[in-house]
């Protein structure tokens, strides 16, 4: 999926950094004065079992990352690879 990193916006919860949310930390380095850019994107793939580990991708996040591959190098304006 497809995600600009304003959809990342939602409750306020701060129990640790790690809940820090993505726009937030955007927004934080912005009002630092860093360099921060204009928009971001995020391109995510669900896995369908996180408690199996391997060093081979399984058939289904395979099969997405080669969309999500073609999703990047068309918004780039690559084309096919």
């Amino acid at each position: 999926m497809r995600i600009d990193a304003k959809d990342f916006r939602g409750g306020q919860r701060y129990g640790s950094a790690h809940s820090i949310r993505l726009d937030t930390a955007l927004e934080l380095g912005h009002r630092l004065g860093y360099p921060m850019p204009d928009e971001v994107i995020v391109y995510a793939i669900e896995a369908v079992d996180v408690e199996t580990f391997g060093e081979e991708l399984s058939p289904p996040v395979a099969e997405a990352a080669e969309r999500v591959v073609a999703m990047v190098r068309d918004e780039l304006g690559l084309g096919p690879a």
